[in-house]
């Protein structure tokens, strides 16, 4: 039987010849209005909706543990989240379909300073169009989704930190 880091190389390899699993890009969305987010717990049991963070923009990550290529954009997402730390800027990352000891431990190993939600069902992941892992939403401060990216994705490259740092809402607001 296959073990630890051997296993993880792969299923990280099997995952990249997955259809749809290459690398991603980040596209301006044109498919229909995505539903919000009525409530989804996060891995403390808290209920959380898009509602909670009204005014910023928003990276809506949907991944799974097992997927090798979600595993491979998380350190760019951190730093992403790094980066615009001062910014009215969050990700949230949408676990599809595991079990939350699961999550639980998987996250406690991988460093994810960010709100990670449970999408028990798969509900939310199908309400929102999304057909393979990872799948990003990127939504303004008004809470319209912009882009969509389908695959991983380099999220600390400078094109990407300029188009969320576009979304930002000004300063000069009331």
């Amino acid at each position: 039987m296959t073990s630890g880091p051997a296993l993880a190389a792969l299923l990280l390899t099997a995952s990249l010849a997955l259809p749809g699993a290459g690398a991603g890009e980040l596209e301006v969305y044109q498919g229909p209005e995505q539903p919000l987010l009525a409530s989804l717990p996060d891995t403390s049991g808290r209920e959380r909706s898009l509602g909670d963070y009204q005014g910023q923009v928003l990276l809506v990550n949907f991944w799974a543990s097992w997927c090798g290529p979600c595993i491979g954009e998380i350190p760019s997402l951190r730093t992403l989240r790094e980066r615009l730390d001062d910014e009215p800027f969050e990700v949230l990352a949408i676990n599809v379909e595991e079990n939350p000891f699961k999550v639980q431990k998987f996250t406690d190993l991988v460093s994810m300073p960010f709100p990670i939600l449970l999408d028990r069902d798969r509900a939310l992941f199908e309400a929102w169009g999304a057909r393979v892992l990872p799948t990003s939403y990127l939504l303004d401060a008004a809470g319209n989704v912009r882009y969509r990216a389908q695959g991983p994705l380099d999220w600390s490259s400078e094109d990407i930190v300029d188009k969320v740092r576009s979304l930002l809402p000004d300063d000069d607001g009331p």
